[in-house]
């Protein structure tokens, strides 16, 4: 077997590991109440389809704000494709690979340096958009009082984090700034110049869209993943806390964009787990809005990407075997 496998096993019992630790928090009446309900049932992969939606939009908004031509159906299919692959297929192939490698397929003129800049970015926004939406909601569990003074200080956290993470980007802006004044490698020179391009693009409308398709992205999946939270919560006596559970959700999502398990399994239970029980919650119900969450985009990933993918006129295939042969 070679590395990736090898890795992808790893990844695999660092899951097993950590779901041991919080199996004796998963509460199967919760599961099975979901499922009794077909709208609940159905509402998170819904939330999810309209995340990739957006998505897709907020990717192809970036491509039009640097001038590029790709058309809309492309990027779908290339983000689809990509969530098939990095979720049914670890540790074969990334996903962003994929997703490089369709895009170029599409604008064989763009450069490499270009569209890796661009899947980093966008990278980058989907975190800025779930930190955004956790620090906004933490001012509502402040003054509702939800949560003790001395938890209440870890609501200021995510506000930290991305005020940080503005700052560095003002930083680095600066920093490319100067540096370009000297003779650096080509790829480098290229990469600046990509970066202040897009920057100071004058496509105004499709910077603008690209914020709005970023925050709705998120917002629209938070909004299913609290309703359900707030129907277990609910289910079983309590009250729903809809301002807390909108800034507590979030950190499952971003438990899941660490590559420490596939999709975040185990990583985003044991996190949901102990945010609730911090905040006064119960830990199973985080647990499982977690694991819905979860199902929820495998779902996604199984028959919409894979039908992509698989029946997209070997346009995908081809990308999967063209990125193999890039590694």
């Amino acid at each position: 077997m070679n590395r990736q496998v090898w890795v992808h096993l790893l990844k695999l019992g660092v899951a097993v590991a950590i779901l041991w630790l919080v199996w004796d928090k998963v509460d199967y009446t919760q599961l099975g109440f979901v499922l009794s309900h077909p709208f609940l049932l159905s509402l998170i992969p819904l939330c999810w389809a309209l995340n990739q939606m957006f998505t897709t939009l907020r990717l192809h908004a970036v491509l039009q704000a640097l001038g590029r031509r790709v058309q809309l159906a492309d990027v779908f299919h290339a983000n689809m494709s990509s969530l098939f692959v990095g979720n049914l297929m670890p540790g074969v192939i990334g996903a962003d690979v994929v997703k490089f490698f369709y895009i170029k397929r599409h604008d064989p003129t763009m450069l490499k340096a270009q569209l890796a800049l661009v899947l980093g970015l966008d990278r980058v926004l989907g975190l800025m958009a779930v930190l955004f939406w956790c620090s906004f909601f933490s001012f509502f569990i402040s003054q509702s009082g939800e949560a003790s003074r001395t938890v209440q200080l870890l609501t200021y956290l995510p506000l930290i984090v991305l005020g940080a993470m503005i700052l560095a980007l003002a930083l680095l802006d600066r920093i490319l700034v100067f540096l370009s004044r000297f003779k650096l490698p080509e790829v480098v020179r290229h990469s600046i110049k990509i970066y202040r391009h897009l920057k100071q693009s004058r496509c105004k409308r499709s910077l603008s869209l690209v914020m709005l398709y970023n925050l709705l992205a998120v917002f629209v999946l938070l909004g299913g993943l609290v309703l359900v939270g707030g129907e277990l919560q609910q289910q079983q006596g309590r009250e729903p806390m809809f301002a807390l559970q909108l800034f507590l959700i979030p950190l499952a999502l971003i438990a899941s964009m660490l590559p420490l398990t596939p999709m975040g399994i185990g990583v985003a239970q044991v996190t949901m787990a102990g945010a609730y029980g911090l905040f006064g919650l119960d830990p199973s119900v985080g647990v499982s809005v977690s694991t819905l969450s979860q199902l929820g985009l495998l779902s996604l990933s199984v028959f919409v990407g894979g039908a992509i993918f698989l029946l997209g006129c070997g346009k995908a295939k081809a990308a999967l075997e063209a990125s193999t042969r890039g590694q």
